[in-house]
């Protein structure tokens, strides 16, 4: 379901995550002049270690890492079959590589059309933890706009959308936003590409960028007549860019960032040999 009309509604929604940020906040700032001490005392140790000290370091470091790394792979990291369904289902070919976070699916439709959909795993999957205090009372959140909006785009990704027709070179692309607690999209703008080879040569594979800053990026979506939009998400619907996509979206994140966390692990401790 789409919900881009209501992102107003959806700002006041997400008044207890604006806590989380505020709390945060708050207690770093109470925690200052600690962690100022604290690293200055450990900047006067390190500069004054022996050798010796250094190395048994780099040991107890390559220790925990390994013990990290020990408890990460008894845990079972696998999809769930029913998203395993879903690609089978959908038609998407997964489009990875291990060490990066970029992915791309991609899909053949029936009329000819090319469906690509970009993420990043680490924007999907970063989620900010709920401050609470003691007494279970969350503290006072930011006022004004921009504090919301800005607790609002903490839990918001963008997910990328390109559907192409090969057979004119053009197509359309799409900037949605993952709100990744409540698994939907909210469109946020629809532009026409003339030149899509050229769009994903020049703007994606090289330079990992999907907006032109100077060229227009159309209107607000919000902006536009109710029935426009409706239409607009009936037809990304019917190109299966939907609720059951966007919860794919957010557990292959988090199935591929806990593989990247372990190799990153592994690298780490490897490289302390």
């Amino acid at each position: 379901m789409y919900t881009s009309r209501l992102l107003v509604s959806a700002l006041r929604q997400q008044t207890a995550n604006v806590v989380r940020k505020t709390a945060f906040q708050s207690a770093a700032r109470a925690m200052a002049p600690q962690l100022l001490r604290a690293s200055a005392t450990i900047g006067v140790r390190n500069f004054g270690t022996s050798r010796t000290v250094k190395t048994e370091s780099g040991k107890k470091l390559k220790e925990v890492l390994k013990s990290e790394l020990k408890i990460s792979n008894a845990i079972p990291n696998e999809l769930d079959s029913s998203y395993k369904d879903f690609v089978d289902r959908s038609g998407f070919e997964i489009i990875e590589k291990e060490g990066t976070s970029n992915v791309q699916l991609v899909k053949q439709s029936d009329n000819g059309e090319t469906i690509r959909i970009f993420f990043d795993i680490d924007e999907v999957t970063d989620v900010p933890m709920s401050q609470v205090s003691e007494e279970g009372v969350e503290g006072e959140f930011e006022e004004g706009f921009e504090g919301e909006a800005e607790a609002l785009d903490s839990l918001l990704c963008n997910i990328k959308v390109l559907i192409e027709k090969p057979a004119t070179n053009d197509g359309l692309f799409i900037n949605l936003f993952l709100q990744n607690t409540e698994n939907s999209f909210m469109i946020d703008f629809v532009n026409h590409q003339d030149d899509v080879q050229s769009f994903l040569q020049d703007e994606i594979l090289k330079k990992g960028e999907f907006v032109d800053k100077f060229k227009y990026q159309g209107p607000r979506f919000s902006d536009l007549d109710e029935s426009v939009q409706t239409e607009f998400e009936n037809y990304l619907a019917a190109k299966g860019i939907d609720d059951e996509l966007a919860d794919f979206i957010i557990s292959y994140s988090e199935y591929k960032e806990e593989n990247e966390y372990r190799t990153w692990l592994s690298s780490l401790a490897k490289f302390l040999n």
